[in-house]
């Protein structure tokens, strides 16, 4: 059985209008540059706004969206490597809040 997609947001999450425009806050303050730098491999220069899962900018809850929700000290800007395959495939631990990634 295929399950049916939300009609709505889940209470608490935004809206798909409000999701872009955190996407472009963030894509603004990071200059379109990679945050998380997590090691040498980290994709250097500007991450495209729209293209493929390995090639666009990702949006990066550094805590679950459920524990801090999606406030500009929970979100930052990842590319594919340092996002899709260090932090969930390898489990790399990041900081906590945006201050302290910056921080660091």
């Amino acid at each position: 059985m295929i399950r049916s997609k939300r009609t709505k947001p889940r209470r608490g999450d935004p809206t798909p209008a409000e999701k872009e425009a955190i996407r472009r806050m963030v894509f603004k303050r990071a200059h379109e540059m990679c945050e998380l730098h997590i090691d040498s491999t980290c994709q250097r220069g500007p991450l495209p706004w729209a293209g493929g899962l390995r090639e666009r900018g990702h949006l990066v809850h550094l805590r679950s969206r459920t524990m801090a929700g999606w406030g500009e000290q929970n979100v930052c800007l990842g590319c594919a490597r340092c996002h899709s395959y260090l932090m969930h495939t390898k489990g790399i631990q990041m900081p906590t809040t945006y201050d302290e990634l910056k921080g660091r």
